[in-house]
């Protein structure tokens, strides 16, 4: 069964059967943000990369951005749009989540299944917020049931932040992916 509520402006799915773990879920999904100045996209925080084949991203088109944000050695905050390559976009440059890619339903008795489609950094956290194991593999799949708010989901940033429990081939696993 799903649950999905909002809580404190954020969204949460949680399961019945293992309430204590948790997925961030932009790194499943991802969110959509649209562009509010024309960007670069970067590999490092120096060096610029092509996305898509293009090398720059003008005002106004959309992307998906996968995770919290990066900090690079410039002091400058990045976040994550493509992978498994490193490609970045400097945060200021987008605006607020237009959309969700989580296929969840409000009002859905039923249990969905998400994947895995981001590489890296999605990790598997306990109900205190600490990581039990990192990076799980891409095209892990999960099914989701309900939406539950935790003591630790305050510690990420609210816009983004999304608790989702999640079975994994009958065993409890908990993930935590940002939304």
């Amino acid at each position: 069964m799903i649950f999905r509520r909002s809580i404190n402006h954020c969204i949460f799915f949680s399961s019945r059967k293992y309430p204590s773990q948790y997925l961030k879920a932009t790194n499943i999904d991802g969110v959509t943000r649209r562009i509010t100045h024309n960007a670069y996209i970067y590999r490092s925080s120096n060096r610029r990369t092509s996305f898509n084949g293009k090398w720059k991203l003008y005002r106004g088109q959309t992307v998906t951005t996968y995770g919290g944000s990066y900090k690079f050695k410039n002091g400058k905050r990045y976040l994550r749009v493509g992978g498994p390559h490193k490609q970045y976009i400097k945060s200021y440059n987008l605006g607020p989540v237009i959309n969700t890619n989580t296929a969840a339903s409000t009002d859905s008795g039923e249990e969905t299944t998400v994947t895995v489609k981001y590489a890296y950094n999605v990790n598997i956290y306990d109900n205190q917020g600490r990581v039990i194991k990192k990076n799980i593999p891409k095209g892990t799949k999960f099914v989701v049931d309900r939406l539950e708010k935790t003591s630790f989901a305050d510690q990420f940033i609210p816009e983004w932040a999304v608790m989702v429990s999640i079975e994994l081939r009958g065993r409890p696993i908990g993930l935590s992916l940002f939304l």
